[in-house]
């Protein structure tokens, strides 16, 4: 009130004092009124909550996690992008595994554990919700393409998910930046996430791309597809794959040769 005084109705400053987050009355009855709740709930438990879930709460999900294919995926996105930044996203997450929540949301088998061993490096401050959400998604095309249409995400988040697939191999510094430089920074960051998730990276490795990858100011090619063409490649196809392989060569030589050389 405007006097200072907190009326609290229902117990919660209790329940914050004792790190509890739980359905006012009937929890059932709430996630009936909204099935939301029940992502919201993890939400809130993994930003106030302690260490064991309000019980209650627990078992009202698992018996009602099915209601969530009723929900529009622009909301059901909305919220999984909220829940998936926080601090304690995994043990939300292992939570909503167990009672069939994520199974229900996502469609496809959730990696809980990819996303708990990332989000554990010592150089991770905070989740991306696109890099969260890939992390627990399989290594299939088709599968991201059906979650991306559960969620109704856009355009460009479902570029990046389903591009993360290919894997650059051998994963080098020099792989990592031609990656950076045809597709960006965060892809390029989003694959050595993921190879550290998925064994393929050791934890002190992982450090020292990500250091580098970060330093690094992405250069420019030199040349470009009008070059090529004045050297004698036909416009076409062959132009792409042109400057492709130059741009392998470049990055090969550490992005030293110059203009004169790459015409050459």
């Amino acid at each position: 009130t405007g006097e200072g005084v907190i009326e609290d109705w229902t117990g919660g400053l209790e329940d914050l004092a004792a790190k509890r987050v739980r359905f006012i009355g009937d929890a059932e009855a709430r996630i009936r009124e909204d099935h939301l709740r029940m992502l919201r709930f993890f939400r809130f438990d993994a930003r106030f909550g302690g260490e064991r879930p309000d019980d209650t709460a627990i078992e009202a999900c698992r018996a009602l996690a099915d209601l969530v294919a009723h929900l529009s995926g622009e909301r059901l996105q909305d919220e999984l992008f909220r829940l998936l930044p926080t601090a304690r996203a995994g043990q939300a997450l292992a939570a909503m595994q167990d009672v069939g929540l994520l199974a229900q949301t996502l469609t496809v088998p959730a990696d809980v554990e990819r996303f708990t061993t990332v989000s554990r490096h010592a150089d991770f401050d905070a989740m991306d919700a696109v890099l969260g959400l890939r992390l627990l998604l399989p290594h299939e095309v088709a599968l991201i393409n059906q979650v991306a249409d559960r969620l109704k995400l856009s355009n460009a988040d479902r570029r990046r998910l389903v591009g993360s697939v290919e894997k650059p191999s051998p994963l080098t510094d020099t792989t990592i930046r031609l990656l950076a430089y045809r597709e960006g920074r965060a892809r390029a960051e989003d694959s050595l996430w993921l190879a550290h998730g998925d064994g393929r990276l050791s934890a002190e490795y992982l450090s020292e791309h990500l250091a580098r990858l970060r330093a690094w100011d992405i250069p420019k090619l030199p040349v470009d597809g009008h070059a090529v063409i004045d050297h004698g490649v036909p416009p076409g196809p062959m132009v792409k794959q042109a400057l492709a392989a130059l741009e392998a060569w470049w990055f090969e030589h550490d992005t030293t040769p110059d203009r004169a050389a790459l015409l050459e």
